[in-house]
């Protein structure tokens, strides 16, 4: 097996596949079911696009039948690093806001660190009016991002980005946006 090929087992009987380019500038993720006969069949494929101390700048989330379902752009604070923004992106239906005429995320995540450098629950926006997280999830802990956080090739926590590399820099955590519904 190859060195840049890892394979997660699930409780529920699916796989996740992780397949990191040589470079070490791509990683995919495959999530796999499996079916009778011994015969997977991909679910989804979430394809990265990675720095160089393998935090993710950008992902785009397909179907398994590779049509393109979201773009994902991934923001880190200017001095630590840590990731504190994620915006969430149709791919099939742009949602432009009326406003400024530009296009919004169908979901935007904020996460905050405590003064020791712990991660509190991630904040999660959505512009479109529907179910409240609660409705929607088992518990609100199952409300995740789609950053690789169980990365089989990250070697050490997440560091600084380079200068330039990513999409959103942030000097303090960002404030919360109004939701259109609000403005």
């Amino acid at each position: 097996m190859s060195h840049n090929v890892r394979i997660m087992r699930h409780r529920d009987g699916t796989n996740t596949e992780y397949r990191r380019s040589n470079d070490e500038k791509t990683l995919v993720k495959r999530r796999l079911s499996n079916v009778k006969g011994g015969r997977n069949s991909i679910l989804t494929t979430t394809i990265y696009r990675m720095d160089k101390r393998g935090n993710p700048l950008s992902c785009k989330i397909f179907d398994g039948k590779e049509n393109l379902l979201y773009k994902v752009a991934y923001g880190y604070h200017r001095e630590t690093g840590r990731l504190v923004a994620e915006d969430m992106f149709d791919a099939r239906v742009p949602q432009i806001d009326p406003n400024t005429k530009k296009e919004v995320p169908v979901r935007r995540m904020y996460w905050f660190y405590d003064g020791a450098g712990n991660v509190t629950k991630a904040f999660s926006f959505v512009w479109r009016k529907g179910q409240y997280a609660e409705e929607l999830y088992d518990k609100p802990s199952d409300v995740q991002g789609t950053a690789p956080t169980d990365n089989p090739f990250r070697k050490a926590p997440a560091a600084a980005p380079a200068a330039g590399q990513n999409q959103m820099e942030f000097d303090a955590p960002p404030p919360l946006p109004p939701l259109p519904f609000e403005r």
